[in-house]
């Protein structure tokens, strides 16, 4: 199991672009547009969304918005009160023992990919707490379609290298975390804060209590900078707000860490 691509949710899909194209140092590598060329407008539309996927290395970071009301997108920017964390995504190497372990659980799967080279389930937040979460299994481990076909063309490592990590907003940390263990066959234990987190393979997943006027999502993101100092410059001089080792763009809290 790996943390393997983050998306975001933004109101103005553009403007967080830029912020995360001129402080992260990384670059776009699908966009809506290769999307429909690829998997036809039909699905494309079914999600009412226009996005960016951005390659970190060999991970990813995607920042959607929702194209039209009344889609689940619309709604869960209305639900978490502005620009957000949205869904964390795992590559597993065993869909069906996941599905399985849902299964078992009684979690609710929302979506499963109609992709013939990628096998991804959906399950649904309320049931397992924080966030949208979807197990995915490429027929190639090294690939990842949902970043189209040519993403090393447009991969970076100057600036940023990785994505290790990803901060959950839970009602229920330590529940949430229970759940997520189960499914992603991880055991949970405890960060240096006392919050509860799950380590993968590569990667992990905190769960913590965060803002109480916010509803449950993701709510930070963990980058492998070179130069964290720079990182955090270049983002002053966009006036993003700036504390300690994070930056907050679209709404998330980016922890710089450096590759060491």
């Amino acid at each position: 199991m790996r943390l393997r691509q983050v998306a975001l949710i933004a109101h103005d899909l553009s403007s967080v672009v830029d912020d995360v194209r001129s402080v992260l140092g990384v670059e776009v590598c699908l966009t809506i547009a290769d999307e429909i060329q690829m998997w036809g407008e039909e699905m494309v539309d079914e999600f009412g969304i226009s996005n960016a996927v951005f390659v970190v290395g060999d991970t990813f970071l995607e920042v959607i918005s929702p194209r039209r009301d009344g889609t689940p997108a619309a709604r869960y920017l209305e639900l978490r009160g502005g620009d957000s964390g949205y869904m964390v995504l795992v590559q597993t190497d065993d869909l069906d023992r996941g599905r399985a372990r849902a299964e078992s659980a009684g979690y609710r799967m929302v979506w499963q990919s109609p992709l013939k080279d990628v096998r991804g389930v959906h399950f649904d937040p309320r049931d397992i707490g924080g966030s949208l979460l979807s197990l995915e299994q490429p027929e190639d481990a090294t690939e990842w379609p949902w970043a189209g076909y040519n993403w090393r063309a447009a991969a970076r490592t100057d600036v940023t290298t990785e994505i290790v990590g990803v901060e959950v907003q839970a009602r229920d940390p330590s529940a949430a975390a229970a759940h997520w263990a189960g499914l992603l066959e991880s055991v949970v234990s405890a960060n240096g804060d006392g919050c509860p987190e799950v380590v993968l393979d590569r990667g992990r997943v905190r769960f913590r209590q965060g803002d109480p006027a916010r509803a449950e999502g993701v709510c930070g993101v963990e980058v492998r900078c070179v130069e964290p100092a720079e990182v955090l410059r270049r983002a002053r001089d966009r006036g993003l707000p700036v504390t300690e080792d994070r930056v907050t763009i679209c709404g998330v809290a980016f922890r710089i860490m450096g590759t060491g």
